[in-house]
């Protein structure tokens, strides 16, 4: 049995602010092979990923597997479409890939199959494991090297900074459960969607992100009890953390700030007031 190649593509943009470059993954051998993200809506993308399919002698993918939709990650498929690969992803996502890859529902469902949590993708007898890991999208998706240990982490943990959670996909509790799941991995390299691999303690690095966000959620509500009463809002609360970031990035700050105030508002911890005011319990 071959031993599986796993090549990483970085593809580039010039038209996002937050992300101008993003992971993508080939995993597979000269008979069999998978691609993980293509990417962004751009021919670029795509002539990457297959220039580094013939460099490194693999096979033309067969499946396109999707950690999640957003703009970085999904639309470089429709310039591989002659490729005719299988599109994988969570059901959540589906709604989000539909427009992420402009394709008619009937058409997406014609060449797509939805992956389950633990649903098992054979490359060439080697198996990979999706797994449901929602937070930063409803339906993202990591996947499992058992053999290599190695996991393919799309956007839930990143080789560099933390992970965005926002509304209206992103879920502060659901990012928590979804980084305990993968703790309890014997991982010993992460495949992130951003940035360099991690190859030194991974399991570490997805602890400090879980304390990261708790940390984050605590400052929030210290905020709440400091702010003159029934004043605060996600908009000035994010202002008060987020001191350091250009201010065409606040909006996206605001929308993580307003997902930790729906998990303490859940927790009864805090109440929520006309005019998108809120108060500490």
């Amino acid at each position: 049995m071959p031993k599986l190649k796993i090549v990483t593509v970085t593809v580039r943009s010039t038209k996002t602010m937050l992300e101008p470059e993003a992971n993508c993954f080939l995993v597979g051998t000269a008979h069999e092979s998978v691609l993980i993200d293509a990417g962004y809506d751009l021919q670029t993308s795509a002539e990457a990923v297959e220039r580094a399919v013939r460099q490194h002698g693999l096979a033309t993918p067969t499946r396109i597997l999707f950690t999640h939709a957003h703009p970085d990650h999904a639309p470089g498929a429709k310039h591989l479409r002659h490729w005719h690969a299988t599109l994988q992803y969570h059901p959540l996502e589906e709604t989000e890939v539909q427009k992420a890859l402009s394709l008619p529902e009937s058409e997406l469902h014609h060449q797509s199959v939805r992956l389950s949590h633990e649903a098992t993708i054979t490359i060439d007898s080697h198996p990979l494991i999706a797994l449901h890991t929602p937070g930063h999208t409803r339906g993202h998706l990591c996947f499992w090297l058992p053999e290599q240990k190695i996991l393919f982490s799309g956007d839930n943990v990143l080789g560099k900074g933390t992970t965005w959670i926002g509304g209206p996909e992103g879920n502060i509790r659901d990012y928590l459960q979804s980084l305990e799941q993968l703790q309890q991995l014997p991982i010993a390299r992460i495949a992130p969607g951003h940035g360099p691999w991690v190859d030194e303690a991974p399991r570490e690095r997805i602890a400090y992100l879980h304390r990261h966000r708790l940390e984050r959620e605590a400052q929030v509500l210290s905020l709440l009890h400091a702010q003159p009463r029934r004043q605060a809002t996600a908009a000035t609360l994010a202002e008060a953390i987020y001191r350091d970031v250009p201010a065409a990035v606040l909006p996206f700050a605001r929308l993580t700030v307003e997902a930790h105030l729906q998990k303490l508002e859940e927790d009864g911890k805090v109440r929520r007031l006309p005019g998108g005011r809120y108060e500490a319990i």
